[in-house]
């Protein structure tokens, strides 16, 4: 059955709150841990966060097409276009997203095709004043889309946390049967074993700086 325009309405606002939310819990995790800048930690929150721009971006897409017959939402999106205008000239989110994220160092067809050179020449946020100007004002968005549609997004969100408590049941059953059985990694070590005996493998090559989280890990199980 095909949904009606507020229907669709709907599910890009949640979308877009959903992410919002996920991008301001996430920043906030980086400023109350003190994670600093040169950490790996605060470099794949960044990258992520293309991930989440695109997504963002695809959501008012679809709301443009939506808001050809309807003034109220063509009016909305005329109030907020600055903003995704200003994020459409940073030319190399998509291809970050793509390319560092997506598909690793793959373009469509498959054939390798570096980050380091799809991205040459292309604009991205980089600077900290640029990633903070980008968070307030994806969240001024947000904050413009709730205001203007509370009562639409009230309805929808409701019937989207019936349904994550109802998934989030399932997982924890689903979680509950893999620590009371096997998982499929528990008989792999001696296979493994038995294919290094045949083939010669003697040794394997570990880089020194994996060697603690290794440990770590072995310990944990």
């Amino acid at each position: 059955m095909e949904k009606s325009d507020k229907t669709k309405i709907q599910e890009c606002l949640l979308n877009i709150d959903m992410t919002c939310r996920s991008m301001y819990h996430s920043n906030n995790d980086i400023v109350n841990f003190n994670i600093p800048r040169s950490s790996v930690i605060y470099g794949d929150m960044i990258r992520y966060s293309y991930i989440q721009l695109c997504s963002i971006l695809d959501e008012i897409v679809v709301l443009n097409r939506l808001g050809k017959d309807n003034e109220y939402l063509k009016d909305t999106l005329y109030i907020i276009s600055p903003v995704t205008r200003a994020i459409n000239q940073y030319s190399g989110i998509r291809k970050a997203r793509n390319f560092m994220l997506a598909h690793f160092n793959r373009d469509k067809k498959r054939n390798f095709h570096p980050w380091w050179k799809a991205l040459k020449g292309l604009k991205l946020p980089r600077t900290q004043k640029e990633i903070q100007q980008i968070q307030k004002w994806i969240h001024l968005i947000n904050g413009i889309l709730v205001t203007r549609y509370y009562e639409e997004l009230k309805e929808i969100s409701k019937t989207a946390e019936g349904e994550i408590k109802s998934y989030s049941v399932w997982m924890f059953e689903e979680e509950k049967k893999v620590s009371e059985n096997p998982t499929p990694f528990d008989s792999i070590e001696n296979q493994v074993a038995i294919r290094m005996e045949e083939k010669g493998v003697k040794e394997i090559m570990v880089d020194p700086s994996f060697t603690d989280i290794i440990e770590y890990i072995q310990n944990k199980n």
